[in-house]
């Protein structure tokens, strides 16, 4: 019971990761596509909107435009800025442009893989919708007002090793030590004497994304589902690799909100008679085998 408290006390440090998880699985209708590959830099780079599931996917290779020196400007800007909810960016694309995002307002989270370097001028100014930002170890160079506004933005999980080094423009109209800042938990010193960054909140090495999602820096990713009768309770914690997306371990609870049932791809653990700080467990293994386990420290309180 205590993890929930924690988990229910730590609401706002982070909302978002659980978008990243439904783009892989989302319509993939498509409404419209754009070139927008760096002029002149032999690079392959599409936009394709989803207005369906409000999803702008960026695929190709090597660097996106530079919109504010392209003769087109942002192509999504005018009619569709407001509709963008989600921006996957997929592995081959070397960058974010200069205003790429620009007052995409209802902005909730964008996916940004390893291999990106640079976020560039303005890329997501007045985003007051993006919740969370998740920087691949990748990036080393985030340009000028990059994140400017982003008033709803509530944590930066950046994977870098050594901090960015960044002007404190970068995160203008935001109150920066308000803000949770996740790193890697040897990289945390260096960020806690860098510039800019020093002035952030510091977490531990996992993020709590809200009330329902866990996102830990070795890449595990949990999921809460909670008691219709009662939100305060659980009712299931799903354990995924999120390397794989594959499922590592469920727990259900009873409607007292004690785990009842522990399940991974080789043991389900039943659990019952609660007694005070004790319960009952039954074992069975992948292979039929099962025994029964008496007077287990629950080390629930």
């Amino acid at each position: 019971m205590s993890m929930y408290r924690k988990i229910k006390n730590t609401k706002r440090l982070l909302t978002a990761v659980m978008l990243l998880c439904l783009c892989a699985f989302g319509n993939k209708a498509m409404g419209q596509t754009w070139n927008i590959g760096f002029p002149g830099y032999n690079s392959n780079v599409t936009a394709t909107l989803s207005v369906a599931d409000s999803t702008l996917t960026i695929s190709g290779s090597g660097n996106m435009a530079d919109f504010d020196v392209s003769s087109e400007g942002v192509p999504w800007y005018t009619s569709y800025r407001s509709v963008i909810k989600t921006v996957i960016i997929e592995s081959g694309v070397t960058n974010i442009g200069n205003i790429a995002f620009l007052d995409c307002n209802n902005l909730q989270w964008i996916t940004i893989p390893e291999g990106v370097d640079t976020i560039g001028v303005r890329a997501f100014e007045n985003c007051a919708s993006l919740y969370a930002v998740a920087i691949p170890a990748s990036v080393t160079t985030i340009e000028d007002s990059a994140f400017s506004n982003c008033t709803g933005l509530v944590t930066i999980y950046d994977m870098a090793t050594t901090p960015q080094s960044i002007n404190s423009n970068v995160f203008d109209g935001l109150i920066t030590n308000t803000i949770y800042l996740a790193t890697q938990k040897e990289s945390t010193p260096s960020y806690q004497s860098a510039n800019v960054w020093q002035n952030f909140k510091f977490v531990a090495p996992y993020v709590v994304i809200n009330d329902s999602i866990i996102k830990g820096l070795d890449g595990s990713v949990y999921y809460f589902d909670y008691q219709e009768t009662n939100p305060n309770l659980p009712k299931r914690l799903s354990i995924y690799d999120g390397a794989t997306d594959t499922a590592k371990m469920i727990v259900e609870y009873n409607s007292e909100g004690l785990p009842e049932k522990f399940e991974t791809a080789n043991t389900t653990i039943l659990v019952n008679g609660y007694n005070g700080n004790t319960c009952n467990a039954t074992v069975i293994t992948s292979t039929g085998l099962s025994y029964f386990v008496d007077n287990v420290e629950s080390g629930i309180p």
